[in-house]
């Protein structure tokens, strides 16, 4: 908080936090997740798996919290900690007013295991250089994890793994050639452009560089088209895939479309 004056800094935060919205979000979050045992119980299974794939990891310690729609994940010594007020379903009142659709579409409880993995997978398995980034670099880092995501989770559907529906999955692979297509003529592959990358990867109502249509987050579903493609090509283990570098696995996979 920008206002570090012991005078009026309690009063505020006292203010803040018996805010009447901020009380009933925590009572209703405190409410859906009174029974968390299906997570533990999926999250159980992803560690045996994890076990076998990764030998000598686990899972860290996991826990629980309420933000008040602010920080999602908090990764703290061998603890991630998630909150819960952001899995009241995509029709909770309080979010409409928040979140915009394409928000709200992975705001349900079937993404909680999912993004306990995806925080852990980032922290502690799947290291990036921010300094050696390019949109193919990015990419397939985000394949290799939804495609570790996809080994941990193999009851999940592949579009919950990525958190689209299943009608932007289908766009996806009517329209492969052409999205792939469109981002090798336009020079995109070995941007370091910041913007381009973020609006290849992150979420959004769609990605308007490739198709008004194409959903957002279409670079990370072409990533794991290349790390699947390259996965089968060379029977490559998780750890092969978690190990190889960017060029080994473009290069392999021999990815057109």
């Amino acid at each position: 908080m920008e206002n570090s004056n012991q005078d009026t800094f309690f009063p505020t935060l006292k203010e803040y936090f018996s805010h009447p919205m901020l009380m009933q979000i925590y009572k209703d979050a405190l409410a859906a997740f009174e029974d968390v045992s299906v997570y533990e119980k999926e999250l159980s299974s992803a560690n045996d798996i994890i076990a076998q794939q990764l030998s000598g990891k686990k899972l860290p310690q996991l826990a629980m919290h309420v933000s008040g729609f602010r920080e999602n994940v908090i990764i703290v010594n061998n603890l991630i900690s998630i909150s819960i007020d952001k899995y009241l379903g995509s029709n909770y009142s309080a979010y409409q007013e928040f979140f915009q659709p394409y928000e709200r579409q992975q705001m349900g409880t079937k993404y909680i295991a999912r993004d306990y993995l995806k925080a852990w997978l980032i922290s502690d398995i799947i290291k990036t250089n921010a300094d050696e980034e390019n949109l193919l670099s990015a990419i397939i880092t985000e394949g290799k994890i939804l495609y570790a995501l996809s080994i941990f989770l193999p009851e999940h559907k592949i579009e919950d793994i990525i958190g689209y529906t299943a009608s932007q999955t289908s766009w996806c692979k009517q329209n492969e050639k052409n999205i792939w297509q469109k981002i090798v003529k336009q020079d995109y592959l070995y941007s370091a452009d910041h913007m381009l990358i973020t609006r290849l990867i992150n979420d959004a109502p769609n990605t308007n560089l490739i198709s008004q249509d194409a959903p957002g987050r279409i670079g990370c579903w072409i990533g794991l088209q290349i790390v699947t493609q390259f996965a089968k090509k060379k029977n490559a283990s998780l750890v092969d895939i978690i190990e190889a570098d960017v060029q080994t696995i473009f290069k392999d996979s021999k990815y057109n479309p």
